[in-house]
């Protein structure tokens, strides 16, 4: 999954993508890895769909940012 999120180009086909994966298909290290990316400080102690959903919010704000 890591792959092909940093295969997009922007942050709106970032915010695609993640959002048509949902949360089941990523592991706890690819999120860790996007949230870096992304500048997120995520606490590795919190649990795939934590992770997923303070990236979701991330990507949701730069998109909106974009618009």
């Amino acid at each position: 999954m890591l792959k092909k999120f940093l295969a997009c180009v922007n942050s709106v086909q970032r915010y695609e993508f993640f959002v048509e994966t949902g949360a089941a298909q990523w592991n706890k290290e690819e999120l860790m890895s996007v949230a870096v990316i992304l500048g997120i400080g995520a606490d590795e102690n919190e649990d795939v769909p934590e992770l997923y959903a303070q990236v979701l919010n991330e990507l949701t704000e730069r998109v909106q940012i974009a618009a």
